[in-house]
């Protein structure tokens, strides 16, 4: 039986709080790619599951036990049998409500994006791939790549900048290494009465979008996106889908070079 870290919490009778929830995800993958998951969350002796296809919010039921001991041993057990059934621990821990771990969704960020953009240059090992990005939609609640080659857009129409700098037209993608960072930040998406003991998080927008940001410095750092002169032609985004990246963001993740090719297509 798996041991997943736990605490026994009450709810503390004066404010109405509860402590931490114990909380997995799990995948099972054709290829490279994951292909379905389910993400298990116990608090006290209630159990919140979903499962379903990745990159959706899957179908939902909250289940309640007698007592916290029996909750969690459902939870044991529930990891335990779809182990079985040829399903990858992706992640097993705790999480507090009404809070997101941000150094941890950073972490499953850098991971998740590098993974990605390995997959689309193996898949496209023909092309010489020359944009990568990540962006989300204005409510925070998705994350995916995207990428564009050298030979995507025909640099003599006059609209290629624009083609260019936004990921939405860019051709290729991929749904692998960003699961756990989209279950990690789905939850803030979920009705709460939905999981009843969560809540509200403060200040998502902004810290979910400067972990994105830091994730994609730290793959820059590293060199994944070239240097040099393949840097220097090489373009970085992060952004809104329906809002664009900012010409603050576009700045910190390229060379000036980049920067100044393309500011004329960001707002500020």
């Amino acid at each position: 039986m798996l041991n997943i870290l736990r605490r026994i919490f009450k709810k503390d009778k004066g404010t109405g709080t509860v402590g931490p929830t114990n909380w997995a995800v799990l995948a099972k993958s054709v290829g490279l790619e994951e292909a379905e998951f389910i993400e298990i969350r116990q608090n006290e002796s209630a159990v919140w599951l979903a499962r379903g296809k990745p990159f959706t919010m899957g179908e939902t039921e909250l289940k309640e036990f007698q007592d916290t001991a029996e909750a969690s041993t459902f939870l044991d057990q529930t990891i335990s049998n779809n182990q079985s059934k040829g399903f990858s621990l992706l992640h097993a821990g705790c999480s507090i409500p009404g809070s997101l771990d941000f150094d941890f969704l950073e972490e499953a960020i850098y991971n998740g994006a590098r993974e990605a953009y390995q997959q689309i240059c193996r898949e496209n090992s023909e092309e010489s791939v020359n944009g990568f990005a990540l962006f989300t939609d204005y409510d925070g609640m998705t994350i995916c790549p995207a990428a564009m080659a050298e030979t995507t857009f025909d640099d003599s129409d006059e609209d290629a900048p624009y083609y260019r700098t936004n990921p939405s037209e860019w051709p290729y993608t991929t749904d692998a290494g960003l699961l756990l960072a989209y279950r990690i930040i789905l939850v803030a998406a979920y009705e709460h009465a939905e999981i009843p003991f969560e809540a509200e998080i403060p200040n998502y927008f902004d810290n979910f979008f400067e972990s994105c940001t830091k994730a994609l410095e730290r793959l820059d750092r590293e060199r994944h996106f070239g240097s040099g002169e393949q840097r220097e032609k090489f373009l970085l985004l992060f952004g809104v889908s329906d809002g664009g990246p900012t010409k603050a963001t576009v700045g910190r993740l390229n060379p000036a070079s980049i920067y100044q090719k393309y500011k004329h297509c960001f707002d500020d």
